[in-house]
């Protein structure tokens, strides 16, 4: 009986070692399931957003200028990189800027919400490059959905800053056809702001008509020498049209 008795209680002894030896992989791995299953609920919960109170694009520009918040996505809903890319190269051949380095653009999607509970949301791709080696990087952020620019920082080269006998300076009508064409916008017109011979300001408006969703946003735009800008938020405060 005694050397039962030795014998239960070596096995009882080795079995308690190895369920200790056990243990921290069993943690491990029952952490590993629970943060994957929080990932999970969080990714849902972001596409959800995103496709349940997606904005269209007069909705899409104003959230944008107003600096919302921004959470990276791994893809898009309607749109992928090469295809983001294709749609700002669009833009950028619009308002007459060289088009982007093949080796130098890349795009990436991120959901952008406002501050407020009942705001919309939707996701941009950020959409960055050079022009040639050696340039300054370039960005152009597009609306997901409709494929539209929704705010650029680029260069164009042109010289041209205020309003002449001869009209608006080329970029700015090009920006305003680049909107007028798109199915959503049913006029868009530039007033000017603030100017000097360094830089000058436009007010871009642009409004939907339609009877049942009838809107306007109107965005800043920022001409300096060769270098237009759109729609950036930090652009709204300096914006100061004459009375």
């Amino acid at each position: 009986m005694k050397r039962m008795a030795s014998v239960a209680a070596a096995l009882c002894t080795a079995a308690l070692v190895a369920l200790g030896a056990a243990l921290p992989g069993l943690a491990v791995n029952a952490l590993d399931r629970q943060l994957e299953q929080e990932s999970t609920e969080r990714d849902n919960g972001a596409a959800a957003l995103a496709l349940g109170e997606t904005a269209d694009l007069l909705q899409m520009l104003d959230l944008f200028g107003s600096s919302p918040s921004e959470v990276e996505l791994a893809e898009g809903v309607r749109l992928d990189e090469e295809g983001a890319l294709q749609a700002a190269e669009e833009l950028i051949d619009a308002v007459g800027a060289k088009p982007f380095a093949p080796d130098s653009a890349h795009a990436s999607p991120a959901l952008i919400t406002g501050t407020s509970t009942d705001a919309p949301s939707g996701i941009v791709w950020i959409c960055t490059g050079n022009q040639s080696a050696g340039d300054a990087q370039e960005s152009v952020w597009i609306d997901d959905a409709s494929g539209k620019a929704v705010a650029f920082f680029l260069q164009t080269g042109n010289t041209t800053l205020v309003v002449s006998e001869d009209g608006l300076p080329e970029e700015i009508e090009s920006l305003l056809s680049y909107y007028r064409e798109n199915g959503e916008i049913d006029s868009a017109e530039a007033s000017i702001g603030l100017y000097d011979e360094l830089s000058s300001e436009y007010a871009i408006e642009l409004k939907r008509t339609d009877e049942n969703a009838a809107a306007s946003y109107t965005a800043p735009a920022l001409l300096m020498e060769g270098t237009l800008l759109f729609n950036l938020g930090w652009q709204n405060d300096a914006l100061a049209m004459p009375s």
